[in-house]
């Protein structure tokens, strides 16, 4: 072939799929190209964004860990939050260029990672260098991604960057029988989890556990439920310093789902094959378009294509049709998300079109083998063909998803006010912001984060506010220094008393210096005290998170361990 005749460096793929991943992540990003910092606060972007300064700040201003956030549903936990975005890779980038500019250079950068994924993906199952383009390109190039993004929807960026990965190790593991690659694959599923909580995560595994049936029913052999149990054993090890934290705030505060979407048919080919998909444009579900909308559009050609290889694509067939099935909600007939949504973790998720995510990477799967057919079937005219179809599906899918991105611009901050001196918390915030109050050092008593929060907490705007910490009966109280995890108070009571602080009471409030017991105040902070001075410091010490992170070590050393034994050569 020509390509077998161009110099060794050009066709080096250890050169070509880095270089190849960044254009497609900085081609894609166009719309952001230009205006980094931008600090835009469309739709739900003003609730991410909020969850992503308060750790910053809490960081760069207080040097502190982000366990706590009293800026919100008068005080909840941060770090044990399920969309909060701390233990991200990616947050390393908003610490460094600030929260808009940091989530916004995530874009390509996680385009980039999830098309080098793809194309991996792609050699793995033995697909050829061109259909190995056309696999990474279809995942991160249909329009799920861009109108997530757009909205606000930032487990969009971990999916689209781990979701590859996570299916390649997970059939390396199963071709190889090897339990190291079971724990990469893990690895990538955690950090979804760790990026941004449970939706991203839930959804790839249920692919990847659709796809190792089918393996596993294809063969007559049980060894692939063997490497997906250690899937899911290493995600929960790999993310514990997360999951363990979160899954006790989720027992306190359940977020369930009673609602059971429908999605029939034409639903859903509108969503892979309509061309007008923005974030203004109504679903047929009742959702916004960002809920459903998986453009793939001329990338169904090789797809279709890649039925003609029907054993090699049958158990990303088999996987792609749970997808569907699982996608349509509660449609008849073979309503599955029904039997699904009743079980834990996903009687907390809605929503069934988001199925349609991974569902597009097993379509890139089936484009990548339907290009690599025709290359082989009729050389070299089918492997132009093939090259001529990605190229304009490519420029199609160009065309269609990274508009929407503009929205991450769209509704600039509005003008914040000066930063109060000392924190307190109103009712609720004038323009609905969740980021401005945050940003001006004011808690919203009536906010909106992942579920419901009542609270007995008093804003400085509502009657019988006693202020944000108080004596029950003689003495007095004074603030020293308030930060988000820890407040020292100069404290004079001529009895042993009651302090009260005005945010929600949390279990791992401990007092950290002087003499007292912190109690449940009624749902708020009490600490009981000894008569007399004193100087009384409040500590939030989340051991759970504590727990989780030695759960972690224990994991990558279990790992590592693992990755040795299967390494040393056999005697």
């Amino acid at each position: 072939m020509i390509v077998d005749r161009l110099p060794r460096i050009v066709r080096d793929e250890r050169l070509l799929v880095p270089l190849g991943a960044l254009a497609f992540g900085v081609a894609f990003s166009y719309p952001l190209i230009g205006s980094l910092g931008t600090r835009g606060v469309m739709f739900d972007w003003d609730f991410m964004m909020g969850l992503t300064w308060v750790p910053y700040q809490t960081i760069v201003r207080y040097h502190q860990l982000p366990l706590w956030n009293p800026y919100k549903c008068g005080g909840l936990p941060m770090l044990a939050n399920p969309e909060s975005h701390v233990l991200s890779p990616g947050f390393l980038l908003t610490l460094l260029f600030g929260p808009f500019a940091g989530v916004q250079l995530e874009v390509p950068i996680r385009l980039a990672i999830g098309w080098a994924g793809g194309y991996l993906l792609a050699r793995i199952l033995k697909i050829g260098p061109l259909g190995a383009i056309a696999t990474a390109t279809v995942f991160p190039a249909s329009s799920w991604f861009f109108l997530k993004a757009g909205v606000g929807h930032m487990w969009a960026l971990e999916c689209v960057s781990c979701a590859p990965w996570a299916f390649a190790f997970a059939w390396l593991s199963v071709e190889r029988d090897a339990l190291r690659y079971a724990a990469i694959s893990g690895a990538a599923l955690a950090l979804m989890f760790l990026g941004i909580g449970p939706y991203p995560t839930a959804f790839t595994a249920v692919g990847i556990a659709a796809l190792l049936t089918a393996i596993a029913l294809m063969r007559g052999d049980l060894r692939p439920f063997k490497i997906l149990a250690a899937i899911g054993l290493f995600t929960v090890g790999f993310s514990a310093a997360k999951l363990v934290p979160s899954f006790i705030l989720s027992l306190q505060h359940p977020r369930p789902t009673g609602d059971i979407e429908v999605n029939d048919v034409g639903v859903l080919l509108t969503a892979l094959f309509a061309r007008d998909q923005n974030v203004f444009r109504g679903s047929p579900n009742g959702w916004g378009f960002w809920e459903s909308g998986a453009y793939i559009g001329l990338f169904a050609v090789p797809a279709l294509i890649g039925f003609a290889a029907p054993r090699r694509g049958a158990p990303w067939i088999f996987a792609a049709v749970i997808l569907w099935l699982l996608a349509r909600g509660d449609a008849e007939p073979f309503a599955v998300w029904p039997i699904l949504h009743n079980l834990p973790v996903f009687n907390s998720l809605r929503l069934p079109s988001r199925f349609l995510v991974p569902f597009v990477l097993c379509v890139g799967v089936m484009a990548g083998m339907g290009s690599d057919w025709l290359a082989h079937r009729w050389p070299p005219w089918g492997a132009a063909g093939a090259a001529a179809m990605i190229a304009i599906a490519t420029v199609d899918c160009l065309l269609v998803g990274p508009p929407s991105l503009e929205m991450m611009l769209a509704s600039p901050l509005l003008e914040v006010g000066a930063r109060a001196q000392v924190f307190h918390q109103i009712q609720r915030s004038p323009n609905g912001s969740m980021l401005i109050p945050a940003m001006e050092n004011l808690g919203v008593v009536e906010c909106r984060d992942y579920t419901v929060w009542s609270t007995t907490v008093r804003a400085s705007d509502q009657p019988g506010y006693r202020g944000e910490q108080y004596v029950l009966g003689p003495g007095s109280i004074e603030v020293l220094r308030w930060t988000p995890n820890a407040i020292t108070y100069d404290l004079d009571v001529p009895a042993a008393a009651e302090i009260v602080v005005n945010q929600n009471y949390s279990r791992w409030w401990r007092v950290a210096q002087g003499q007292g017991s912190v109690i449940d105040h009624d749902g708020l902070i009490g600490v009981r005290v000894p008569a007399g001075r004193q100087r009384l410091e409040l500590g939030y010490r989340d051991y759970s998170a504590l727990l989780g992170a030695l759960l972690t070590i224990l994991t990558i050393a279990i790992a590592v361990e693992i990755t040795r034994r299967e390494r040393r050569p056999s005697l």
